[in-house]
């Protein structure tokens, strides 16, 4: 009876030890790869064609673009306006008033209409591109085979679909409309100072150059 009992303990233990070192191998296998790097150029391009509308890419980009001339256009005609006053007093020339302030004003309204235009077609573009990439993630997978099922735990589907997708309607649009604001910005500042003294057009280059 001693040696069954020990014969049958040892028994156990390396079934244990090969249950043990299969789910290892299960758990390796099923182990998730994260890429470290740069983004690629494909997945901009994937995101950005993904509400498959050229008409809204275009007129979004169109919006931003005016809105930042109009900001920005609105600093400079005050540069201008204020050099003119200045001319005024010291030569005596004769300038009207009322003109400026209409143009000004039209300047201004202008920039708050494009401004809130900008933010209508963002956000309706950055939804479709949101709905058209869960509506794919969806087909892809109601046609994927068993094999795929097979080889993906459901938390981890469901991590896609919860997790990455919060980072494509939250945090994505947020980020870019950042950045984009940042960089339409920094373009404005650098092209109003070119046009004010286009010396500065050397020193520009080079920094563009070195840091681009």
């Amino acid at each position: 009876m001693t040696y069954l009992g020990t014969g049958t303990t040892i028994l156990e233990n390396r079934l244990d030890k090969t249950i043990y070192k299969n789910q290892e191998k299960i758990l390796e296998k099923d182990k998730e790869e994260t890429i470290s790097g740069s983004i690629s150029f494909s997945t901009y391009k994937s995101y950005l064609l993904a509400p498959h509308s050229y008409l809204l890419l275009i007129s979004t980009v169109l919006v931003f673009v005016i809105t930042a001339v109009a900001t920005r256009g609105s600093f400079y005609f005050i540069a201008h306006w204020v050099n003119l006053e200045q001319n005024r007093y010291s030569e005596s020339e004769v300038m009207d008033r009322k003109l400026f302030i209409y143009i000004y004003c039209t300047i201004i309204l202008s920039t708050v209409i494009f401004t809130i235009l900008r933010a209508i077609l963002f956000v309706n573009y950055t939804m479709a591109s949101s709905k058209s990439l869960h509506h794919a993630m969806f087909n892809s997978l109601m046609h994927s085979t068993l094999k795929f099922f097979n080889s993906n735990s459901s938390g981890r589907i469901l991590n896609r679909f919860s997790k990455d997708l919060f980072s494509i309607d939250e945090t994505l649009p947020t980020v870019s409309i950042v950045a984009i604001l940042t960089a339409l910005n920094i373009c404005g500042i650098l092209i109003i100072i070119c046009i004010v003294n286009p010396w500065f057009i050397i020193p520009t280059t080079v920094l563009i150059v070195l840091l681009f």
